[in-house]
């Protein structure tokens, strides 16, 4: 579960190695415990008391639920049923953020052995998951693992969604390799970056909320150092939802905050985080399980992503549409958008804003030729940004 952070923290150690190098097959233990440290190090710090800021005199516009790396199998089906039903009586947040690696289970059905039956079994079972135990909004993009068929049943997996004045930006990529010991071989195509760029440029007086599985910063797949500078470029862009690491982290690029989610799957311990909105910011929370008690409850770390003046005034308060989550979700499912498709998850107060067409992500294996960038960006990472990281994480 935390093998994708080892390999990360094996190239800060070894940043000469080969991509191929079987190390990366054979992860010690001592690799593993250094990894977890330097997501502590990176991660928010539990706290006696709240911050000043962590209990506005206001009621917040509306909130949400972020969770990443479900892993939904059947070691841990029944109790992200139960997640989900203390999420809903405890927390009532307005809708889910979902950021991929969901769900490795298939619905029975014809189809055998083929991979094209397998993968929309798969992606009809957690839609029909969801359906009986949140049946409520969500937004919702695939990750690394199990991202094939995707399209065919929850639609776009790079779009644009309204809540409450605040977007949210989600993001897929078009092209994945898997190879033995491999990982970030993810990339975008030339027209995705095209769409994105026109979007921010449409969007700018929005705040804006990026939701990617594999992150940007620290980057953790080919292409992350292109969007890196594009988003860059975009000062709308508040807050980077990213998931696939297993570990809590956060980083600072100018005003722009990164967030490494927890896995709410198989983390140590299970975590997720619920973010409040407010007109001057979002104030998160995160919410672990006691594995002794196996209950959940909102520990004791508080982060903020700030929202500026000029972004706050297309805010507004969002009500819950019980009678909307409980009666259904129109004929197909879903809300409806462009060219009157709908799709499970996006009914109010959700709205599509833009979106690519669905369409199947690809396995490119000239991808493993690029993987030297991914090293290099590693690299640079490592010896140029790491150090102010880590002063400002200890300062925190």
């Amino acid at each position: 579960m935390f093998r994708k952070l080892f390999i990360f923290c094996i190239f800060l150690i070894f940043p000469t190695n080969s991509f191929t190098n079987p190390l990366f097959a054979q992860i010690p233990e001592e690799l593993k415990q250094f990894a977890l440290r330097v997501g502590t190090l990176l991660g928010p710090k539990p706290s006696n008391k709240p911050p000043d800021w962590a209990n506005p005199n206001l009621p917040p516009l509306f909130s949400f639920a972020w969770l990443t790396d479900m892993h939904l199998d059947g070691s841990n089906q029944n109790r992200m049923q139960q997640t989900l039903q203390w999420i809903r009586q405890e927390l009532n947040p307005t809708f889910l953020l979902l950021t991929g690696d969901n769900s490795a289970l298939v619905a029975p059905g014809p189809g055998g052995t083929d991979p094209a039956g397998r993968n929309l079994r798969r992606q009809q079972y957690l839609q029909h998951w969801l359906a009986t135990h949140w049946n409520g909004p969500y937004a919702i993009i695939p990750g690394d693992n199990w991202p094939a068929g995707f399209e065919r049943v929850f639609g776009p997996r790079q779009y644009r969604l309204d809540c409450g004045g605040l977007h949210l930006l989600m993001l897929a990529p078009d092209a994945i390799h898997h190879g033995a010991g491999l990982e970030g071989l993810s990339a975008f195509d030339p027209e995705t970056l095209d769409w994105l760029r026109k979007d921010l440029e449409t969007y700018r007086d929005y705040p804006t909320l990026v939701a990617i599985h594999e992150p940007i910063y620290p980057p953790s797949f080919v292409d992350a150092p292109v969007l890196r500078k594009l988003i860059q470029q975009f000062p709308q862009v508040i807050g980077i939802l990213q998931g696939h690491l297993h570990i809590d982290m956060e980083l600072r690029d100018g005003r722009q905050v990164y967030l490494v989610g927890p896995a709410v799957g198989p983390g140590q311990p299970p975590a997720f985080k619920q973010l409040w909105v407010y007109r001057h910011a979002l104030i998160l929370r995160t919410a672990e399980l006691d594995q002794q008690s196996g209950q959940w409850r909102l520990g004791e770390k508080w982060q903020k992503i700030d929202i500026p003046q000029p972004l706050q005034k297309v805010l507004h308060p969002v009500e819950l549409n019980r009678q909307n989550e409980q009666g259904g979700r129109g004929k197909d499912g879903g809300s409806e958008w462009a060219g009157g498709r709908s799709w499970p998850g996006r009914e109010m107060p959700l709205q599509m804003v833009s979106f690519r067409p669905p369409r199947a992500v690809r396995d490119d294996p000239s991808l493993a030729r690029r993987a030297g960038q991914l090293l290099e960006a590693i690299r640079q990472f490592l010896w140029k940004e790491s150090p102010r990281l880590l002063r400002e994480a200890a300062g925190r």
